[in-house]
């Protein structure tokens, strides 16, 4: 981080996002102004699209606040050069709105969401925070995305699975514990195979419960 860099980078009058953008990559600056972080990383802490970063990065590039080296196929770095940045004179600011680069509307729910934000979610107040967390750590460094539609519906399928009388915390420890992506009925209630097995094992006891209750249970002849 250099502080020379982000002491040229805070007073400008910016965008938001352009400025949040600029400001970030300040922080992994070195004093000549140098910087290689990646696109993903900039997102994730952020919590901005990759569309929206690259808007913003655009956007500093045409008014000379950085430059961007893209010689190198594997990787972008960038020179901020803050010093170079020429504000308009007042009465044009105040006649002309500068184009917005915030985002037009919420992000989009299957853009890959940090970690942070995902944990933020609305939980519930039967679901345990540390449960909840270790749920999210997990998802995220599996190799499967963890978007924020992914989460809402990992909440709902909690919920489901507590109403059928399944401890929350029980069941996100089995499907970290299994390698699973996705969240199950207990294994001890309902059978020893996998999900699909377990529910047709318990169709098939629900099934041999209801002919009971209808025919009686079976009774043994013996010839005397």
């Amino acid at each position: 981080m250099s502080t020379i860099i982000q002491a040229a980078c805070w007073p400008l009058q910016l965008p938001p996002t352009a400025k949040f953008v600029l400001i970030l990559l300040a922080d992994n600056a070195n004093d000549q102004g140098v910087c290689w972080p990646s696109i993903p990383k900039i997102c994730e802490r952020t919590c901005f699209s990759e569309r929206t970063v690259h808007g913003a990065i655009k956007w500093l590039e045409q008014r000379a606040l950085l430059r961007a080296n893209r010689s190198n196929g594997r990787h972008t770095s960038y020179i901020l050069t803050p010093q170079e940045y020429s504000e308009p004179p007042q009465e044009l600011r105040s006649n002309h709105k500068e184009p917005s680069l915030e985002p037009s509307e919420e992000p989009s729910k299957g853009a890959c969401a940090s970690r942070a934000a995902l944990c933020e979610l609305k939980r519930p107040d039967w679901l345990p925070e540390d449960a909840w967390r270790d749920w999210v750590s997990y998802r995220k460094t599996h190799k499967s995305r963890f978007t924020e539609k992914a989460a809402e519906l990992s909440l709902c399928e909690l919920a489901k699975l507590r109403e059928r009388g399944f401890e929350p915390r029980a069941v996100i420890e089995q499907s970290i514990l299994s390698g699973w992506t996705g969240l199950f009925p207990l294994k001890d209630r309902a059978g020893t195979g996998p999900p699909g097995l377990n529910r047709q094992v318990a169709l098939e006891a629900e099934n041999a419960r209801a002919k009971a209750m209808l025919f009686g249970p079976k009774t043994e002849v013996i010839d005397v």
